[in-house]
């Protein structure tokens, strides 16, 4: 991945030099402007990750530049700076989402880098959840003001667009009903916590403790956690690790509840993997605004992980017919031939092609050819076992991977998907010649049966090209009917014995 970049916008030089002394040993690419009309100019030029803005500047403010930038760069995380009178501007842009994270001057070194990183990270998640590209071309960086530019209204959205225009619209409605757990020792604490957020309408749920909080978190995971540094039973930073340790379970925000003075437990805390943090004692505007932002991550961040997985399941699977691709067919085989060299476990591979399917497709077109392909896969689906792996090898080729199947058990199976084809009937819906337009077709097929161990089947290519053979010897003995590879192929009649 690149280097992070941050645009640093300031209309006072010596607030710029300090910046660049607190985020220059961190690696990120450093780009600077004096105020809101010179960083639109930089912008129009490259994308940042992170957008890190003074609030009080001349002629365009900070909050003014946050939302210019939301509008025209959605995917960049926006840090604003503000002293403890901006609070109540600042969390509510926080609520309304025009910014994604405020410090207030004078900041801690330690606590601004992190919130830099941080923030450049979900940046650069929801970036790939909406499925646009994290970082523009790379430029010089822009080190002296750049001309005052007014940055083009963005296109109004369709009816139809708007939803997907405006992505806060799809998260509402999830953030509204989100599940909240607080973790917290303190009774008079906590109910004042649930009590603040139960006003926005999230289901709150309260652990005492920091045993508790992990049960809960591991049968019924929250959306939020707000977790307690110091709890009775264990350190919160050891409830922290466990919390964020399981990698495969969905991304659960979580915000630390600290002392003013806990700078270092807050470092660690934010190195460990918490999301934010709050020091106490802090107001009911700031905890609903900081849950609101993670919730909107969270949102985004469950997005990506479903994108993912979809896009996954795509890779994997033939489009027309919902079985497994040639390639994964390939993979699995692999996998499964090693296991079973492994193991001593043996493996049948059934090799099967329509037959005469050309003449089907010229004669009935495609879409009926389509049409036969996707109920024949269907049928292969409800015929074999539950651990037998269905592809589509090509065309109108099928491939059936047997694990731990003998040839005894490979006919079975093998004599039951061709007692299935045998009485499947294609209905032809109004295609066709006249005469036939009310008819029913059936469509027969061709195998071939090889398995693994047997003589000079060493590898998982050897076993598709033995299978093969024995399915165009298949097609040579009059099709169907299977053929099974045994050093010599010979022909095997289904259901004759």
């Amino acid at each position: 991945m690149s280097s992070v970049s941050v645009l640093i916008v300031d209309d006072e030089e010596s607030v710029r030099s300090a910046l660049r002394r607190t985020l220059r040993k961190t690696g990120y690419e450093l780009l600077f402007a004096s105020g809101g009309a010179a960083a639109l100019g930089v912008l129009e030029e490259r994308a940042v990750d992170v957008l890190l803005s003074d609030h009080f500047m001349p002629g365009m403010t900070g909050l003014e530049l946050m939302r210019a930038v939301k509008r025209t760069h959605p995917h960049t995380a926006r840090v604003m700076l503000t002293g403890n009178a901006d609070l109540p501007t600042a969390m509510a842009a926080i609520r309304d989402g025009d910014i994604d994270r405020f410090l207030t001057k004078p900041w801690d070194d330690a606590e601004l880098r992190q919130a830099v990183q941080l923030q450049a990270e979900k940046a650069r998640a929801q970036a790939e959840a909406r499925g646009a590209p994290a970082r523009a071309p790379s430029v010089p960086p822009a080190m002296a003001p750049a001309p005052a530019l007014t940055p083009a209204p963005a296109p109004a959205p369709t009816a139809a667009e708007g939803a997907s225009a405006r992505p806060e619209l799809v998260h509402s409605q999830q953030v509204a009903a989100a599940r909240v757990l607080i973790v917290e020792d303190s009774r008079t604490q906590a109910e004042w916590l649930a009590e603040v957020l139960a006003r926005e309408g999230y289901e709150v749920q309260v652990a005492p403790d920091g045993r508790e909080a992990i049960r809960r978190v591991r049968t019924e995971p929250p959306d939020l956690v707000l977790l307690d540094m110091i709890l009775p039973d264990m350190d919160g930073l050891e409830v922290l690790r466990i919390v964020k340790a399981r990698a495969d379970e969905q991304f659960i925000p979580v915000i630390l509840l600290s002392v003013k003075g806990d700078l270092d437990s807050r470092v660690a805390g934010l190195r460990i993997g918490a999301d934010d943090f709050l020091a106490k004692p802090f107001a009911d505007a700031e905890i609903q605004a900081r849950a609101a932002a993670m919730l909107r991550i969270k949102s985004l961040q469950d997005q990506l992980r479903s994108a993912k997985s979809e896009l996954e399941k795509l890779s994997v699977t033939d489009g027309l017919t919902g079985l497994y691709n040639h390639r994964h067919f390939q993979d699995r085989l692999r996998e499964e031939f090693r296991r079973c060299q492994r193991y001593s476990d043996p493996v049948s591979l059934l090799m099967l092609d329509l037959d005469h399917f050309k003449d089907v497709n010229d004669r009935y077109g495609h879409p009926f050819g389509d049409r036969v392909l996707r109920e024949t896969a269907e049928l292969l689906r409800s015929s074999v076992r539950e651990p037998d792996i269905c592809a589509r090898y090509g065309g109108e080729e099928f491939a059936i991977i047997l694990p731990k199947t003998h040839l005894q058990g490979a006919l079975t199976v093998a004599e039951r998907v061709f007692k299935s084809l045998r009485q499947k009937t294609y209905p032809l819906d109004g295609v066709g010649s006249e005469p036939e337009r009310a008819s029913v077709i059936r469509i027969t097929a061709s195998a071939g049966l090889a398995f693994y161990p047997s003589k000079d089947v060493t590898t998982p290519e050897a076993l598709v090209k033995f299978a093969d053979e024995a399915l165009y010897r298949a097609k040579r003995e009059g099709r169907d009917t299977i053929c099974l590879y045994q050093a010599q192929s010979y022909r095997y009649d289904a259901g004759v014995r």
